[in-house]
């Protein structure tokens, strides 16, 4: 198989995935079932409470390191992820099969209140 055909087929083998993964979240993961709600809860109310929580005069500090801590957990999420380590059932958007936006929202308002005290 030369670089071509190596290429035509992965893309052809990650379409059939997408594809899978898009029925699966049409019939278990979209807005009629309560994880869905759920998710998107635990996606939108840390960071209400982070906006409330805050301190203003060391924004900037406290949500750069927040910001770094969640990049750095998203690659490690990512890499675990696609080794089979972490597997999650239920996500937010459809194209999203990773916790991107649990660590986008959870992690990075627990470090950044944790850190800001």
């Amino acid at each position: 198989m030369n670089y071509q055909e190596h290429w035509e087929k992965t893309y052809e083998k990650r379409d059939e995935l997408n594809s899978l993964f898009s029925t699966y979240w049409d019939q278990y993961s979209s807005l009629g079932n309560w994880q869905f709600w759920m998710v998107l809860f635990l996606f939108i109310f840390p960071l209400i409470l982070l906006y409330f929580k805050i301190d203003r005069t060391r924004v900037f500090e406290i949500l750069f390191f927040g910001d770094t801590v969640h990049l750095i957990w998203a690659y490690i999420d990512i890499a675990l992820g696609r080794s089979g380590y972490f597997v999650f059932n239920t996500y937010f958007p459809e194209y999203l099969q990773y916790d991107c936006f649990c660590t986008g929202s959870q992690l990075f308002t627990a470090l950044s209140i944790l850190y800001k005290s």
